[in-house]
């Protein structure tokens, strides 16, 4: 336009730079013709850039010019919750996609999978669930923002087929992080943001893509400072750079150690402990039962129930921060179809090794001959409940841990091999209470089970020793005071007959104070008794 100003001017008639001018004027008019701009959003002329923040828009605008570099969606808050590769599949040559605070609950399969320029993707303060498998596959980002989506949860093939060299998870509430998800991005990543997360454990397999890592961030989580944790210390100490311009990672757990900074932690101070076994528990009816079994252990230990059929059961510890042990309750229903009978592992395993318990039960659970007729009304079964001490010892090998794969879902039909683990444990027998017969029909009074564990035997003995020690003093004390009383009622008698006697000869007295007194002189009583008598009276 300056040209043109200038030639109106006379300054600068050349017919050539006439004709450029013209057509400079003929091309802003095309660009405007074949770059519509929604009538909400503001599109900059010549940029290529669309800005559609804070417009109240329900949905993504269809209007879009389809050559837009960079489109701006921030701030709305769509009515539509869902994206999908239809919104986007026109734009093959953007490069910029901002959509944060939209409202986005679900992201499609393969949304992205046309935007092959694109190099910024921020989905921020979103509330996006669940990140499915190849949710961004095509995509080859330079960064990836994904902060405060409170409670998103990572499938396991999330980041497959994709490429990006920031990925920043900040405030999304995740409690586990697993080497599984992040190693698709492991050629690729050189940014992770982790801080402001609930994440307890961080896995030894993340090592070597944390190590590749030009930035980390991993303040402001929970984290559980064992001997699991010893690589992420050293790799702290080791790799300050990575760390760099971030708050240092924190221990919130043992107690001991919370609130201690890495920067002023050892590794001496990093330690785990076995797993053991508190409680164990047998609760069953006649078609029914439960196993349970709960362990402590430094970290908090994952429980596995093995069926005799080899399938198995996964109990992941609790992300309760309050929580001490991990319980582990298997359902049992018998039933024609299936038989119930065999050895039941219960397995507690941790890094610092694995302990096992083994139950053998037998369905259906016999019932004693005489059982009760089925015209009689129904009777509630007593409940018979086997507790096991917590002072059971085990034998166990705590340098090596079971391969365990922690990201089996719960009842899985996969075999787990625990015939390598060094254990001897106690192997408790379960046998069902069954009801003694009825002779009375009419007495539908449910008979309780009499049943005893080894505590409670131990407690009988003692009891009872101690019962019969106390009887015993009790029945020697009442012998004593008996022959007391006996005693002393005899000397009254005899005052009372001395002291009411008319007269006394003094002759038998003498001779009997003499006999009672000086019975080893026999001269002295023949003296006495030939002495002539004198009565005294009383």
């Amino acid at each position: 336009m300056f040209l043109c100003r200038r030639i109106r001017s006379g300054t600068m008639g050349s017919a050539l730079q006439l004709s450029v001018c013209l057509a400079a004027i003929l091309a802003s008019y095309v660009v405007d013709s074949i770059m519509p701009c929604p009538s909400r959003c503001l599109c900059m002329q010549g940029s290529r850039i669309v800005y559609c923040q804070r417009r109240s828009l329900p949905q993504i605008p269809t209007d879009i010019p389809d050559n837009a570099l960079q489109i701006f969606l921030n701030d709305n808050s769509f009515r539509v919750t869902t994206i999908e590769r239809r919104n986007f599949s026109k734009f093959i040559d953007l490069e910029h996609l901002y959509l944060s605070e939209c409202g986005i609950e679900k992201i499609e399969i393969d949304t992205f999978i046309d935007l092959k320029k694109l190099k910024f993707l921020d989905l921020t303060n979103n509330n996006i669930r669940l990140l499915y498998d190849f949710t961004f596959r095509g995509l080859n980002l330079q960064h990836l923002f994904l902060n405060h989506n409170s409670d998103i949860r990572l499938s396991r093939n999330a980041f497959k087929g994709f490429q990006t060299q920031g990925l920043y998870l900040r405030g999304c509430s995740l409690r586990r992080f697993s080497r599984h998800t992040i190693a698709p991005l492991k050629a690729s990543l050189q940014r992770l943001w982790l801080d402001n997360n609930s994440i307890k454990r961080l896995d030894y397999g993340l090592r070597e893509v944390f190590a590749n890592l030009t930035h980390i961030r991993l303040g402001s989580n929970p984290l559980t400072c064992n001997c699991e944790t010893r690589w992420l210390l050293g790799l702290f100490k080791g790799s300050p750079r990575i760390f760099q311009g971030a708050p240092a990672p924190e221990c919130a757990s043992p107690f001991d150690l919370r609130g201690r900074s890495f920067n002023a932690l050892s590794s001496d101070e990093l330690q785990c402990g076995i797993p053991v076994f508190k409680d164990i528990q047998v609760l069953f009816r006649q078609d029914s039962g439960v196993l349970s079994c709960s362990a402590v252990g430094n970290p908090m230990p994952t429980l596995y129930w093995i069926k005799p059929t080899g399938e198995k059961q996964t109990y992941f510890p609790p992300t309760d921060k309050n929580s001490v042990q991990n319980t582990a309750a298997l359902q049992l229903t018998s039933d024609k179809t299936k038989n119930l009978s065999g050895k039941y592992m219960c397995l507690a395993s941790n890094a610092a090794g694995n302990v096992t318990l083994t139950f053998n039960l037998s369905f259906p659970w016999p019932m004693r001959t005489g059982s009760i007729s089925p015209s009689l009304s129904p009777v509630t079964l007593p409940i018979r409940t086997v507790s096991i001490s917590p002072t059971v010892s085990f034998e166990t090998d705590t340098t090596t841990a079971l391969p365990i794969n922690h990201h089996n879902t719960i009842n899985t039909k996969d075999k787990l091999n625990v015939l390598h683990v060094k254990t001897s444990p106690p192997v408790l027998n379960v046998a069902p209470y069954n009801e003694p017969p009825r002779t009375d029909a009419r007495k539908e009074t449910p008979v309780q089970g009499m049943y005893f564990t080894l505590h409670d035997i131990i407690a009988a003995v003692i009891g009872t020793f101690c019962c019969t020690v106390v009887l015993c003093i009790l029945v020697i004390l009442s012998v004593r005071q008996i022959q007391k009383a006996k005693l002393k009622r005899q000397r009254k008698d005899e005052t009372a007959k001395h002291k009411n006697g008319q007269c006394v000869k003094h002759k038998q007295n003498n001779l009997g104070e003499t006999k009672f007194e000086h019975s080893t002189m026999p001269e002295l009583v023949e003296f006495l008794d030939a002495k002539p008598e004198r009565h005294i009276c009383a």
